[in-house]
């Protein structure tokens, strides 16, 4: 479970605050409709290979998570995995969701989940 990340980059606000947002909060939406993306900022995070379980997450779990959280579109891109890592693709319109979803995916990359961070 991400819940221990949710204050880390949104001032205290978890999912719940994120509840009252309606569809400005799912832009993971938009992740079917790759035109959507157009107009948005990306930002790229290298990630061991060994570690894209815990971003992804059993069945995609912990990346909805992240991009419920944060108002981010985030992809994989495992083409790069023969050579020992993979990218987290970020998308968003907003520089501050960019940092905040950046700063969470290396947080679960180094601590290896949320389960292992203090509430």
């Amino acid at each position: 479970s991400l819940s221990s990340l949710s204050g880390l980059g949104g001032g205290g606000a978890g999912l719940g605050a994120l509840g009252g947002l309606g569809g400005l909060a799912g832009l993971g939406a938009l992740g079917a409709n790759p035109t959507s993306l157009s107009g948005m900022s990306q930002r790229l995070v290298q990630i061991p290979q060994p570690k894209v379980g815990r971003i992804i997450g059993k069945g995609g779990e912990t990346v909805k998570q992240l991009e419920q959280m944060t108002g981010a579109v985030i992809k994989m891109d495992q083409s790069t995995q023969a050579q020992g890592h993979s990218l987290v693709v970020i998308h968003s319109a907003n520089p501050e969701v960019l940092d905040q979803a950046e700063r969470l995916v290396k947080q679960l990359i180094e601590t290896g989940g949320g389960t292992a961070m203090p509430q």
